[in-house]
């Protein structure tokens, strides 16, 4: 056979082509495959071989970030702020309180930290770099050093330092302290909302009846008053809450999204799909997917419903007007406007 030869390519033919001893080695017509370590379907780019069949521990798709690490993948779902690339686009997802929007007043941090509100805005926002902000007709935010600063009427926030702050209303905020990860609330105790659970806490949010947060744990915790069943929390692990009037949603740590309570408008019937945010407003719920499309659902108060098209990386939404950010830092925002807390600057 004069195709069979020292010299000669080795190809997938069950043959030793080149004489050496073995059959199919390295064959020229073969397939890249990539090694799959932790077994999530995805190999790791620079640790591949050429074979004709596919050898046991390895995938013909590659991409994988970590491949000691069976969730992270380029299907992965990112979980927010935990230091992990789950879904190996080179980054951990941003912050969730880099835009907040409010019944009267919607504020943004910038790249640096800096602060841009708009709306109702009877007193400047305070200068400095920032961390964590929240809006409604007042607004706090926390600065990198912890500190919390309320301004528009909100009320004075104690002297602790903070991670994370939700502030309802121009008359009551929550916050979780730094050193402790417990929760604290200050202003009007309206339905005992000043008055929350004890625990350590990882993120919080509240509204004008109730309050919820995330534990340490991923469980979740839910105080005020109880209309809807609305503090009979579901069981899970979860990495965002959010409430609305009368009804809360969350999403879980697999980008699912729960929501429970009042649900007149399709308020809690969440469409089908894999979340990255979501936020919640009067009778009225949004979520961000994760191909960066909004979908909203519930009351179609002053067009809420009607979402714009794009690929977002962030979401916002208080009463009827929502707000969502781009990769480019580009905001758009849709829905109620009566103060212009939907129409940000540029």
């Amino acid at each position: 056979d004069s195709s069979r030869h020292p010299e000669a390519d080795e190809r997938c033919d069950g043959v030793d082509n080149d004489c050496d001893g073995e059959t199919d080695e390295e064959p020229v017509d073969g397939t890249i495959w990539y090694r799959d370590a932790d077994g999530d379907g995805f190999g790791d780019v620079d640790n591949a071989v050429i074979a004709c069949d596919e050898p046991d521990g390895f995938s013909i798709r590659q991409g994988d970030c970590d491949d000691a690490d069976a969730d992270a993948h380029p299907d992965g779902v990112e979980v927010r702020d935990d230091g992990i690339d789950q879904d190996c686009d080179g980054a951990d997802l941003r912050d969730l309180s880099a835009l907040s929007t409010g019944h009267r007043l919607s504020c943004s941090l910038d790249p640096d930290g800096a602060l841009d509100c708009w709306g109702d805005e009877d007193e400047s926002a305070p200068l400095g770099s920032f961390q964590d902000v929240s809006a409604d007709r007042g607004a706090c935010a926390v600065m990198t050093d912890g500190t919390a600063r309320c301004w528009n009427g909100a009320p004075v926030a104690p002297s602790d330092a903070f991670t994370t702050i939700a502030v309802e209303g121009d008359d009551r905020a929550c916050g979780i302290l730094a050193a402790t990860s417990e929760l604290t609330c200050w202003g009007t105790d309206t339905h005992g909302l000043a008055t929350p659970p004890a625990g350590t806490y990882a993120q919080v949010d509240i509204a004008q009846h109730m309050g919820c947060a995330v534990g340490t744990s991923g469980g979740l915790a839910c105080w005020g008053r109880d209309s809807f069943g609305v503090l009979n929390e579901p069981a899970g692990t979860y990495q965002q809450v959010v409430v609305g009037d009368y009804h809360a949603c969350a999403l879980d740590t697999s980008g699912s999204i729960v929501c429970w309570g009042q649900d007149s408008y399709g308020e809690t019937s969440v469409p089908e799909g894999t979340y990255i945010d979501l936020a919640a407003g009067r009778n009225v719920t949004c979520g961000l997917h994760d191909d960066g499309s909004v979908e909203c659902w519930g009351a179609e108060n002053w067009d809420v419903l009607e979402t714009p098209v794009g690929v977002f990386v962030e979401l916002s939404l208080r009463y009827s007007t929502a707000c969502a950010r781009d990769e480019a830092e580009e905001l758009t925002c849709w829905g109620y406007n009566s103060q212009g807390q939907g129409s940000p600057p540029g």
